[in-house]
């Protein structure tokens, strides 16, 4: 698997660096257009249920907000909470570690 993953790495970088419009920056621009940087999490998604069936909308309302503007910075407080790996008690957990964004 190793020597697979540093063939891809090898030829996208030289397909990267023969492009016309090369630039780092540029390309790092391009890539966060079109790559979402907070994406909706089911261990993100189940605490705000849980609460919203209590009365309590407030951390729905949190979501809606950072998820509206999935390729937007954000503050540092928005990143910190949801711009992160899922928390350890989350990876094998049915229901809560299998959600993507893509589901």
């Amino acid at each position: 698997m190793d020597l697979r993953w540093s063939q891809w790495l090898t030829k996208w970088r030289s397909l990267i660096e023969a492009a016309e419009s090369y630039n780092r920056d540029s390309l790092s621009a391009q890539m966060k257009q079109v790559n979402p940087k907070y994406s909706w999490r089911e261990w993100l998604v189940v605490p705000a249920y849980q609460q919203a069936s209590m009365g309590n909308y407030e951390l729905v309302r949190e979501l809606q907000e950072v998820m509206t503007q999935p390729y937007a910075e954000q503050s540092q407080e928005v990143e910190d909470k949801y711009y992160r790996l899922k928390p350890f008690e989350h990876f094998e957990v049915g229901g809560m570690s299998h959600y993507s964004c893509s589901s």
